[in-house]
């Protein structure tokens, strides 16, 4: 393959965005093997050994820059591990649109943007609506890391909040996790001696969600309304 990029924007991946109809990923991969996803992929560091490494399991990982996910994708290529794909865009989007409910077996958040300061806080990735939206699509273990002690208490919270997850390690978290593939970013932050946190959360139950509180929380509005065509209102928010 010479990309592994799934363009989302072409005619028949926005068909299906436009109908509220999700990918079917078993006819991506031309298999019926687990499906996993890897929010906020960077280069690949994360992404590219693991998906080589589990080839009886399938890998989508979402980007929102793209220069970041172009050098993953030449990673995959160079390495020829056909069995991830790419798609570049807001995940909040990508994931509530794109698959289908209890669809995605485990789910992988690597060192999310903690935005500081609190006027920025409405972007932050994870927040209780958003777990929500996550717990609904996949089925088993969230896998969160981060190196920001306020914003480890904040996925604590907003963990707590959705009552769909129940704590997997003895502790909320741990700084230490066995062959967990680490990431560019973690290393060099290891390498200062500074300490990262991870947390696992199982899936216990599914949420109910109300996507119009959803779109209007998470600033999907706009993003939708692109992808549904600028002539097109929405008459309804159905995943």
């Amino acid at each position: 393959m010479n990309t592994y990029i799934i363009d989302w924007h072409k005619a028949e991946v926005n068909r299906l965005i436009r109908e509220g109809v999700p990918v079917l990923w078993q006819d991506v991969f031309e298999n019926t093997n687990p499906l996993d996803l890897e929010i906020g992929i960077g280069n690949g560091s994360f992404l590219v050994p693991f998906a080589k490494d589990h080839p009886d399991r399938n890998m989508i990982g979402i980007e929102i820059e793209g220069v970041y996910l172009k050098k993953a994708n030449k990673k995959l290529v160079k390495q020829a591990v056909a069995n991830a794909r790419l798609l570049i865009g807001d995940a909040k989007f990508l994931t509530w649109k794109l698959f289908a409910d209890e669809s995605i077996e485990d789910v992988y958040i690597n060192y999310p943007d903690p935005w500081f300061k609190k006027r920025h806080k409405k972007r932050r990735l994870i927040n209780p609506i958003s777990l929500r939206m996550l717990a609904l699509k996949m089925r088993s273990i969230l896998t969160i890391a981060t190196d920001d002690e306020e914003y480890r208490d904040w996925v604590i919270a907003s963990i707590k909040e959705t009552q769909c997850f129940e704590p997997m390690l003895p502790k909320i978290f741990v700084t230490d996790l066995e062959n967990y593939y680490p990431t560019k970013y973690e290393k060099k932050w290891k390498d200062q001696g500074k300490p990262v946190f991870y947390m696992k959360f199982r899936k216990k139950r599914n949420p109910e969600m109300d996507w119009s509180e959803y779109i209007e929380t998470q600033n999907l509005q706009f993003t939708l309304n692109k992808a549904m065509g600028h002539h097109h209102k929405m008459k309804s928010a159905k995943s």
